[in-house]
């Protein structure tokens, strides 16, 4: 038993400095490796002790590195971390508002309009909503968000042409 705790903690240790990750991803890493439960629980709570592990360090990295890269919302940040075994209240910390919020939808929505080429605007505005909505963002941003990408959409494109208007068809000119 002292042999597979020993182990059982040394494994995370080795190489702590190129890997942060919660109690519970510890705890469901140690467990894949094959450790007793109690060696796994005795590893977890040792790291914890010693300050390797800590929840609210995992959050606030995953967190900062979700908003600058990924451009995930509050609400896909939340779902993941809970995901990850973070408790509530140390999720609220973590995701406490920037005020970047409709700036990071902002981005997203700049990235993957550019994708909706020659959809109309129905279409495109379903698409999008559903895109940031994926992405976590809340009802109140990705209406916004969607009504400032597409505005303007199909104007001067076929999209938004009424054959009806042509000279040609209506006898004109």
């Amino acid at each position: 038993f002292f042999f597979k705790q020993k182990t059982a903690y040394e494994i995370p240790k080795r190489d702590w400095s190129s890997d942060v990750c919660s109690s519970d991803l510890m705890d469901a890493r140690l467990g894949r490796l094959g450790f007793a439960p109690e060696a796994v629980d005795g590893a977890v709570t040792r790291l914890q002790d010693l300050g390797y592990l800590n929840d609210a360090t995992f959050a606030d990295a995953w967190v900062a590195t979700r908003r600058a890269n990924r451009l995930h919302g509050t609400m896909r940040l939340r779902h993941d971390l809970a995901r990850h075994g973070v408790d509530a209240a140390t999720i609220d910390v973590a995701i406490a508002d920037d005020g970047n919020e409709e700036a990071r939808a902002t981005a997203v929505a700049a990235r993957a309009v550019a994708s909706f080429a020659g959809a109309d605007r129905a279409t495109a505005t379903r698409r999008l909503a559903g895109h940031l909505a994926r992405r976590g963002f809340p009802a109140g941003v990705v209406s916004r968000v969607v009504r400032a990408a597409l505005e303007g959409w199909g104007k001067g494109t076929p999209v938004d042409h009424d054959p009806t208007e042509d000279d040609e068809l209506t006898g004109a000119g």
